[in-house]
């Protein structure tokens, strides 16, 4: 049996390369694989040779496919969540009451390299204070809708520098660029980035992490 916990090991370790995480990922590989793969692995190759005495290679080929589906599993949650665990995990926590119609998005485009895309519709008074326990401030905006890319110009309140983020996703561009308004980070030295637009018509709003 102990021949396999290696397999099941390695299993978190592609999932790692799958993930194309080769720093954090490398570590919960093997993590998963010692404190969950492992165990479970066990735990359903002891119960099935239970129900099952005469076919312990069976068992044994079973426990280990559902130990490293499940590593697998973990693994995709832990990249791309759903939506209300992303919004809980980045936004608020817990997802306030008028918080309604929520979508996600997420892409892994290399090594601890990750942007979270996260669209849903809120009332002034929620929006408010996330954007306060955020520490977010207003930035004015310049929409500029391209063929398949939205592009927003932001200027801080605090800054005469603007940058620009582009949207590629047409799920998660808002309904309405008329009045809209942005609350960026006051702080730019921090190793990720966040921001808000909101679209005032239609209180649709848009939350962009990038990592």
């Amino acid at each position: 049996m102990k021949k396999h916990y290696g397999q099941i090991i390695l299993a978190g370790i592609l999932c790692a390369v799958f993930f194309r995480d080769s720093g954090p990922g490398y570590i919960l590989a093997f993590v998963y694989g010692i404190v969950i793969g492992i165990p479970l692995y066990v735990l359903i190759n002891l119960v099935l040779n239970l129900l099952f005495p005469n076919k312990e290679k069976r068992s044994e080929i079973v426990a280990r496919i559902f130990s490293i589906v499940v590593i697998f599993l973990i693994f995709w949650l832990t990249y791309y969540p759903p939506a209300p665990i992303l919004f809980k995990r980045l936004i608020s926590n817990p997802i306030p009451e008028s918080v309604s119609n929520l979508k996600s998005a997420s892409s892994i485009d290399g090594p601890s390299d990750c942007s979270h895309y996260v669209k849903f519709n809120i009332n002034r008074d929620d929006l408010n204070k996330i954007i306060q326990s955020k520490k977010l401030i207003p930035a004015s905006i310049t929409v500029q809708q391209l063929s398949s890319v939205v592009r927003y110009e932001l200027t801080p309140s605090n800054s005469s520098n603007s940058f620009s983020i582009s949207i590629d996703r047409p799920r998660f561009r808002l309904g309405s660029f008329e009045n809209a308004e942005a609350f960026v980070m006051d702080d730019r030295e921090e190793y990720f980035s966040e921001y808000i637009i909101h679209d005032p018509n239609t209180n649709e709003a848009l939350y962009l992490y990038y990592n």
